[in-house]
This record gives C-alpha cells, sequence and structure tokens, in this order.
C-alpha cells in the first residue's frame, strides 16, 4: 500500500515525465491525406502508410497508382491500385499489403462506389472488390480517369458524353458536351451551350439555362453563378432560394455553407448560412484587422478554415471558434486528422503536424535529417 504522504509526491513525477516524453515523429519528405483510415507518407521515393496516430501499418515495394498528377495514392473502400511494371499490369492490395486483385488490368481506378472502372486491353469494365467482372463498358471514355460514382460513369462517343450504370449499359445516350457526376440523383451537364441538371433516366429536371457551370447539390442546394460573377442557390427543382449576391461560396454540409458578400462600404464579410439563406453567423469586419476573421474553406468534419491575425484556426458549424488561430496553415479534416504547420517561439522554425478536432498535436512530420 502507498503511504497516503508519498502520493503528490508521486503525481507530480507523473506528470513530469509525462510532459518530457518525446512527441511522436513521422520520418517522411511528402505526407498525403487521411482517407479509408490511412495516409501515404513517402520516404526515398517510397511510399507506404500511417494511421491516425501516426503509426506505420503498411509498407509495400509496389508501384503506387495514381490518379491525377501530383496527387497521393488514396485507400477507397479498402482498396488501392498498384502497378507492376515486370507484367506491365495494374491490381489491387489490402489495407494488409495483400494483393487481392491480381495484375491484369492496363490502367485501375479507385473503389468510390462497391466497383471501380479498369481497362483490360483496349475494353473498359467494372469489377467489384474481389476483381470480379461485373460488366462491359461498350463505350470510350473520355480519359483514362473516368471513375463510376453514385451509380453512374460517363462515356465519351463521337465527341459527346453520356452515362452507363453499373452493368455497363448505356441509359443516357452520348448527347452533351460536357457532363459531370451525379450528385443526390442528379448531374450537371451542358447542352446548346447552358448547363443544366438531368436525373438518373436523363430527363431534364432544371432547364438548361445557366451560362456558367452550377455547383453539384449536396443538402438539396446547388450554388449557380450568374453572368457577373455573383453566386446564388436552387433547390432540386430549379426554384431559387437565394439570388445571386455572394462573392465567395462553399458547398452545403449538415445544412450549413460558408459564403461571403460585400456591404456597401465595399468590405467582404462572410457569413455561416443555412439551406433558406438565414444568416447563422455573421463574421463583421472589424476597425482593427487583426480581429477580422476571414473564412477560407467550407465544412469538412464540422469544422471550416478560419483566418484571423495572421493565423489559422477552425470554426464550427455555429460560427464558435472549435481550434485556436495558432498555426501558419491548415487543411480540412478528413478521418479525424487535420494537417498543419505551427511555429515554433522559440526557434522560429516551422514544423508540420497533424492534430485531432480539438487541436491537439497527435504528431509531427519531418523531413530526414540525411
Amino acid at each position: 500500500m502507498t503511504p497516503k504522504s508519498l502520493i503528490p509526491i508521486l503525481f507530480i513525477i507523473s506528470v513530469l515525465n509525462t510532459s518530457v516524453c518525446a512527441q511522436k515523429v513521422v520520418t517522411a519528405e511528402r505526407t498525403g491525406l487521411f482517407s479509408d483510415g490511412l495516409a501515404a507518407i513517402m520516404l526515398d521515393n517510397k511510399w507506404s502508410f500511417i494511421d491516425t496516430d501516426g503509426n506505420s501499418v503498411l509498407k509495400t515495394n509496389h508501384i503506387l497508382f495514381i490518379e491525377e498528377y501530383g496527387g497521393f495514392p488514396l485507400f477507397m473502400n479498402g482498396r488501392l491500385a498498384v502497378y507492376d511494371e515486370n507484367v506491365n499490369g495494374c491490381g489491387y492490395i489490402n489495407k494488409k499489403g495483400e494483393l487481392v486483385i491480381p495484375f491484369r488490368y492496363q490502367a485501375a481506378y479507385g473503389f468510390y462506389d462497391t466497383l471501380a472502372v479498369i481497362r483490360d486491353g483496349f475494353d473498359f469494365y467494372l469489377v467489384d472488390t474481389m476483381g470480379n467482372y461485373t460488366a462491359m463498358i461498350k463505350a470510350a471514355f473520355p480519359s483514362e480517369g473516368t471513375v463510376y460514382k453514385n451509380g453512374f460513369a460517363i462515356y465519351k462517343k463521337d465527341f459527346l458524353f453520356g452515362y452507363v450504370d453499373g452493368y455497363g449499359n448505356e441509359v443516357i445516350p452520348a448527347k452533351y458536351s460536357e457532363a459531370r457526376d451525379f450528385s443526390e440523383g442528379l448531374a450537371a451537364i451542358k447542352f446548346d451551350y447552358k448547363w443544366g441538371f438531368i436525373n438518373g433516366k436523363g430527363e431534364t429536371i432544371i432547364e438548361h439555362k445557366f451560362q456558367n457551370e452550377p455547383g453539384k447539390f449536396s443538402c438539396g442546394r446547388s450554388f449557380v453563378q450568374s453572368r457577373d460573377g455573383k453566386w446564388g442557390f436552387m433547390d432540386t427543382t430549379g426554384k431559387m432560394i437565394a439570388e445571386p449576391k455572394y462573392n465567395q461560396v462553399f458547398p452545403f454540409t449538415n445544412n450549413v455553407a460558408v459564403v461571403s458578400m460585400t456591404d456597401k462600404n465595399y468590405s467582404e464579410n462572410f457569413y455561416i448560412i443555412d439551406i433558406n439563406d438565414k444568416v447563422v453567423k455573421e463574421f463583421k469586419r472589424s476597425t482593427k484587422s487583426s480581429e477580422n476573421i476571414v473564412l477560407q474553406s467550407g465544412f469538412s468534419e464540422g469544422l471550416a478554415i478560419a483566418y484571423k491575425g495572421g493565423k489559422k484556426g477552425f470554426i464550427d458549424e455555429k460560427g464558435n471558434v472549435a481550434i485556436d488561430f495558432r498555426f501558419r496553415d491548415v487543411r480540412p479534416f478528413s478521418d479525424g486528422r487535420a494537417y498543419a504547420e505551427i511555429t515554433d517561439t522559440k526557434s522560429n522554425k516551422t514544423k508540420v503536424c497533424f492534430i485531432d478536432k480539438k487541436g491537439n498535436i497527435v504528431f509531427y512530420v519531418e523531413p530526414p535529417q540525411f
């Protein structure tokens, strides 16, 4: 039994030990964002993966198939496309690094849904997460990066765009000069030089009347831009809920959005609004520039990037400061973690780290010393 007189001393020692414990450090030259609970890091020109606590969980010698130039490899639905130069083919690994779909494709893309688009020879197919062919897509794709999302994939024929379903069937003929992925059952398409929206049957739901490309639907709202550059938003029937008046807009999430608008003094003010265009929070301009709050992103996992007094932090959906303004730079949250850069007050050096939703530093990222 520990004497009561020793308890305070032991407590102090425990606190001191905790305070001097070194913060976890991940050594990497490049670091991606989290997806499916993992983030890619590059070291010595090799990719590996860490979990949300910064622990190394997967090392691979495979060449990772990256969809966009300058992007990062991302796990989606437990699968990651990899490439083998010996057989000149692509396959997929799982989170354990096991090859679950052999190297037999010329191109392979992410499992945004339960299916992924692959190219086998000169033909395109849809496959499930075990590599079973579910359908052949009997149409040419507009680019190597076409993916299957929300029940449809875009295809190209005679320089026009249409859609196929999860069975590879052409369900919407190629007749649009431009086409976007479906969101909330509607897709933005360009026809006769104007933008509008169609449903999954190819029926025009919102007439083609927009000169500028509208935003995808989220929370039943799409932002649309007038000829003078101002933004408003409409519902899924095309009814305007807010006439064009905003300078900057970010998509709705959880029924709120970040927007900005110029006041009578020609100052740009930021707002959080709801789907009925009601103001949830106004960030009024202050006479002291150091007190002004500028919102720099929409909401991701309930938090939006904000800037004040030369530093960045996060606000919540009610407009409250959720993470103080103390970072040189931050990126949106994904899987409960956000990339951040913070300046050390003693050395004046900037350190890269990942933070949780309370602003706590979970781990640092440092380049190799040699």
